[in-house]
């Protein structure tokens, strides 16, 4: 992990690129978002970073969840706590360039989830939403 101004990067997989700071937020990578799983229920869970005073991890579905539609995938945010903590979170997204492609936002979630596998979205986006935005 590295970061500057306080901020935590985690990477997963090989960085291909420079992916610009932005302060007050913990960003997972995921690297090479093409090359990941090509199979539906395969998960890749990032590296567990720190905010707020615990752990955190996020989980990837490349090509989805169990419940996720055809072409989609599925990206949830997940810890080991097992006391209660209410949170309020957002999962950005962005373009190769920086931008922000897509911005989900969750308020008042109880962690831990009531299935332990943390709180998400099995139809975050599809998959050649991610690529094309990836390559532009």
């Amino acid at each position: 992990m590295s970061g500057q101004s306080g901020i935590i990067d985690v990477h997963v997989g090989k960085a291909s690129d420079n992916w610009p700071v932005e302060e007050g937020r913990v960003r997972v990578h995921f690297h090479n978002f093409a090359d990941l799983s090509q199979q539906k229920e395969e998960r890749i869970r990032s590296s567990k970073f720190t905010c707020a005073g615990h752990e955190w991890y996020l989980t990837l579905y490349p090509r989805g969840d169990r419940s996720a539609e055809e072409g989609m995938i599925s990206i949830f945010l997940g810890t080991q706590l097992t006391s209660k903590i209410v949170v309020d979170y957002d999962i950005i997204t962005k373009k190769k360039t920086g931008d922000d492609f897509r911005v989900n936002s969750v308020t008042e979630k109880e962690f831990p989830s009531p299935n332990n596998l943390g709180w998400g979205w099995p139809n975050y986006a599809s998959r050649d939403e991610i690529l094309d935005a990836s390559n532009n």
